[in-house]
């Protein structure tokens, strides 16, 4: 479906994206996330201040427990939200779709009970529900001033295709890409049902923060059958994009040709294959693990100045658990 949509100014707009890290080492693990909120092009009548801060980032000891990765990845997933609720921006881009969140938050519930780490587990209970508020907000799409969109780079969801009656071969992205015009957009049609979609809030997560299960709850409902979907290829160079959006938003015309405009502003390079803030908050919240061996030798040199024994066995206990001390 095509049609004409409206927008008055340029939005402003925002990516919002992150990365976690799990260092494995012979005595300890460290785990480290990063969040990053960063702002589009700014249009020629923006006059509005950003304040800062825009990232978040933190790094913890942990003892050995496969419950680590799920717990710090839903700490990024609550920072993340709460960076794309506070943003003051007409348009916010989120580097995934909108029911990634609940994946993500759902894993670390799963496993706030096993995590060895008190400090873990107390900066994800912290946390958690300014993530969850903002994930509310984010699915119901109704605040006027601001439009939250999905746009997940990779995606093989086949809801057209199969709508269609065509075969297999292509998913819904690279079928868009091919039968779009520049300027040209499918949808929104509702996105396909997800019949098992759950967000487990365990007691001690519920009793620090009552209003978390009322937020669940309101979250799930959004997203069972009120996201839509849009497919979108703002120039001849870009492939189509994938957008997620809320209902209020899909059954908006200005406030979908918001999306659309903003989406189109900041694709204005041939050689960058999505919206800029995204590309590159991707860029930058990815260079966390190349840093990393920063941060291990700091700390290491920090624990051996302290060390009265043999300084070797801080060497020994900080180095990977790989004998090539590399993933």
């Amino acid at each position: 479906m095509a049609a004409d949509l409206t927008a008055s100014d340029v939005p402003t707009s925002c990516g919002i994206d992150g990365s976690y890290l799990v260092e494995r080492l012979l005595s300890t693990d460290l785990a480290a996330f990063a969040a990053l909120a960063i702002e589009g092009i700014t249009p020629p009548s923006e006059k509005r201040f950003w304040p800062e801060p825009r990232h978040r980032a933190k790094i913890f000891s942990v003892s050995h427990h496969e419950s680590t990765q799920q717990m710090i990845r839903g700490l990024m997933m609550a920072n993340e939200l709460d960076l794309a609720k506070n943003a003051p921006h007409d348009v916010v881009m989120l580097d995934y779709g909108l029911r990634t969140p609940t994946i993500y938050l759902n894993n670390a519930t799963s496993n706030f009970g096993k995590s060895p780490s008190a400090e873990l587990r107390d900066a994800f209970a912290e946390q958690f529900a300014a993530g969850l508020t903002a994930y509310a907000e984010i699915t119901a799409g109704v605040k006027r001033d601001k439009v939250y969109a999905g746009l997940p780079k990779y995606s093989t969801l086949r809801e057209l295709t199969l709508k269609l009656g065509l075969p297999g071969e292509y998913d819904d992205r690279t079928l868009s890409t091919f039968i779009l015009n520049p300027g040209e957009y499918l949808g929104p049609f509702p996105m396909g049902s997800w019949d098992d979609m759950h967000l487990t809030i365990p007691k001690e997560l519920a009793a620090r923060a009552p209003a978390v299960e009322g937020l669940r709850d309101d979250v799930l409902e959004h997203l069972g059958n009120k996201a839509s979907v849009l497919y979108y290829k703002p120039r001849a160079y870009l492939p189509a994009f994938r957008i997620e959006v809320p209902q209020a938003v899909a059954g908006n015309s200005h406030r979908l040709g918001t999306v659309l405009r903003a989406v189109e502003f900041q694709c204005a390079s041939p050689g960058i294959f999505e919206p800029f803030p995204l590309y590159l908050a991707d860029r930058m919240v990815k260079h966390l693990s190349g840093a990393f061996p920063a941060f291990r030798q700091a700390v290491t040199n920090e624990m051996a100045t302290r060390h009265d024994g043999d300084v070797g066995e801080i060497y020994l206990a900080m180095h990977s658990y790989r004998s090539e001390g590399g993933r």
